[in-house]
């Protein structure tokens, strides 16, 4: 009887028993782009990593010379003169799920959490919310994903140069500093 019961409880707390990694290939990240206050792009990374652990500290790392402008030049320049990934590689967030909320979701079913964590990009570290879904969709495998896109000001994290850099070479009157970011991530359990 007892290793019936050990076994419910295994079945049960699946969060708390094993790490979960990012699955790159099924996960995207997103971000906006607003120049001359009238033409929004959506720019994308094709790298990034992650892991929640067993309790709950989770992260995600984004391989930021992976970015896709869908202009392969202005990736170079966005490489070089705004993110300077010779120097700042990557950009990283940090931050803690409620498990003992996520071990009660079912296949299926979907919980709403803000997330308090903290973004490491470009030498700079600062808090950052993100209110974020996740949705059971196997029992092995959980999406987590932006309610609302994630505000980053570029200023903050010491981009603004960068971005007028980008704005003069360019030729442009404007690029704004405040970057709209949503996520899409799917997490399988390991």
């Amino acid at each position: 009887m007892n290793k019936w019961i050990l076994l419910i409880l295994l079945g049960y707390s699946q969060w708390s028993m094993a790490n979960w990694t990012l699955d790159n290939q099924s996960s995207q990240l997103t971000f906006n782009t607003t120049k001359n206050a009238a033409v929004t792009e959506t720019h994308t990374f094709s790298q990034l990593t992650g892991e929640v652990k067993d309790n709950g500290e989770a992260n995600l790392a984004i391989l930021l010379n992976t970015v896709d402008t869908k202009i392969p030049l202005r990736d170079d320049r966005v490489n070089t003169m705004l993110f300077e990934t010779s120097t700042y590689p990557l950009a990283q967030f940090t931050t803690k799920l409620d498990m003992t909320a996520l071990d009660k979701l079912n296949v299926g079913e979907s919980l709403n959490q803000t997330l308090q964590g903290q973004l490491q990009l470009h030498g700079e570290q600062k808090p950052l919310t993100a209110d974020i879904k996740v949705t059971r969709l196997a029992s092995n495998k959980v999406e987590i994903a932006t309610v609302k896109p994630v505000m980053v000001d570029a200023n903050v994290f010491n981009l603004g140069a960068g971005v007028a850099k980008l704005r003069e070479i360019m030729q442009l009157k404007s690029i704004d500093t405040d970057v709209p970011v949503n996520f899409r991530l799917l997490y399988v359990q390991q």
